[in-house]
């Protein structure tokens, strides 16, 4: 991860992606020197309908034109496991993306995805749960520390803002989002 204060310049859609997907909308806090200070949560929610999934792609897209920053959509990327299980979450996931196909945000905005492992060790350190109940848990206990979230937020919701934390510094999204240099002839 980049710096200790180097923030992502950037409007983040970040998505915990499942039946019931936990969805966050997150702008930045821009000095008059033009340096991110940090994230204001515009909206969260649970998402079930494919209606819901077009809205949050289409809010994002607003808030990203009227902000005049890149879009960084970011969402889980599950490792192997089960067949069914992983047939089902990777179906979710598509539903995503057909939002953001559907609304043209696959022209403009980047889309990253992370595995979960990754950004708990990110977010949460080496000293966290192992089983799947508690780091829901800790996500929600994490939320109500760093946002001042109610403890009765959801964990879907919990976990898309922690994947927001894991994504306002890390490397994949400063590499996406930093100029591209121009090719010698």
């Amino acid at each position: 991860m980049p710096g200790q204060y180097s923030l992502a310049k950037c409007v983040f859609l970040t998505i915990d992606s499942a039946t019931t997907s936990g969805v966050a909308l997150s702008e930045p806090n821009i000095n008059s020197q033009g340096v991110v200070r940090g994230y204001e949560v515009n909206s969260h929610a649970e998402v079930t309908s494919q209606e819901s999934r077009h809205q949050w792609v289409r809010d994002a897209l607003e808030v990203s034109r009227d902000r005049k920053l890149p879009l960084v959509i970011v969402g889980e990327m599950w490792p192997p496991m089960g067949r069914p299980v992983l047939v089902t979450l990777a179906e979710l996931w598509g539903m995503w993306r057909a939002a953001f196909e559907y609304e043209g945000a696959l022209r403009t905005a980047h889309v990253v995805r992370v595995n979960p492992n990754t950004w708990r060790a990110a977010v949460f350190g080496k000293k966290r749960p192992v089983k799947t109940a508690e780091l829901k848990k800790h996500a929600v206990q994490y939320v109500h520390r760093k946002f001042g979230e109610p403890l009765l937020i959801s964990d879907n919701i919990a976990e898309a803002l922690c994947i927001r934390v894991w994504a306002e510094r890390s490397t994949e999204v400063h590499e996406l989002l930093a100029p591209k240099r121009k090719k010698a002839a």
